[in-house]
């Protein structure tokens, strides 16, 4: 894996705009990884699963017990999960990365909705990364109420974004899409191919579901136009794997530069950080 890590930012580099396939596709099998690929005895699987016989099971709290048991396949998948994810996040501006990032909210935001799941890669994420990347994001958006309200964002195209069709069918994608989603008349051959008005249809996708995921309060905040961390994860990022050369955290600019709006009122100072960092 270290191997892989050390020339991961380098091959996107590389890879430019092949690396968006490569990246949905990568999020992907890292999140059915850690839902131990469907099998219904996997701890993970025992807690998102309705159980049977169980009627009256809140099934958000089913496998409480599970969570203090670690087991090397499923450390194995946090892992990875993480440390891609520290390196992608830290392409600022790179359009590349938006469908890693897109399928990768997708899956953190069907986890919220299993505390006793999401507590075994909660407190490993790069949580504050993830905030400075969707603050860049907000850079050049301003139709706030789209991706503050409940209704999922269509973009102008009204048809799905290539990395749909990969999350289409998926566990943890099922309340994802509205029923209607893949009735577009769209031929097999022009599924994938990506066209130029996608990257701001998906940029809003990814904004959209980083204020879903905010709402419950644990991890991710969102105030003023502004995503946060709450203080307990407002932790100080290291420095950049080395063996690339994207735009790393180092170059990343100061919070004036991303917007002349406060993230935060006064009272609120000490519970919520700013992002991103000096």
């Amino acid at each position: 894996m270290e191997e892989f890590l050390s020339t991961l930012d380098l091959n996107i580099s590389r890879s430019t705009k092949a690396w968006m396939e490569t990246g949905y596709q990568m999020a992907i099998a890292n999140a059915n990884a850690f839902l131990g690929y469907g099998a219904e005895d996997h701890r993970i699987m025992i807690v998102v699963l309705p159980q049977k016989g169980d009627g009256d099971l809140d099934v958000s709290m089913a496998g409480t017990s599970q969570k203090q048991i670690q087991s090397p396949e499923l450390e194995g998948s946090v892992s990875i999960i993480v440390k891609t994810s520290e390196v992608v996040y830290r392409r600022f501006g790179d359009p590349n990365i938006y469908p890693y990032l897109h399928a990768s909210l997708a899956f953190l935001h069907f986890l919220s909705s299993f505390p006793a799941a999401m507590y075994h890669l909660e407190g490993h994420y790069p949580w504050k990364l993830l905030a400075l990347m969707l603050n860049t994001l907000l850079v050049s958006y301003s139709d706030y109420s789209r991706i503050e309200g409940e209704e999922f964002p269509r973009g102008d195209s009204n048809r799905p974004l290539p990395d749909d069709y990969a999350l289409r069918g998926l566990l943890w994608t099922k309340e994802y899409f509205p029923n209607d989603w893949f009735t577009s008349r769209v031929d097999d051959d022009e599924r994938y191919f990506e066209v130029p008005s996608m990257t701001e249809e998906r940029k809003e996708r990814i904004l959209w579901l980083a204020c879903r995921l905010s709402k419950s309060g644990r991890v991710l905040t969102y105030r003023n136009h502004q995503f946060g961390v709450t203080k307990e994860y407002d932790v100080e990022i290291g420095p950049a794997p080395q063996g690339g050369d994207a735009v790393m955290l180092e170059s990343a600019p100061p919070l004036e530069t991303f917007t002349n709006q406060p993230f935060l009122n006064e009272e609120n100072e000490d519970d919520f950080m700013t992002a991103p960092v000096a």
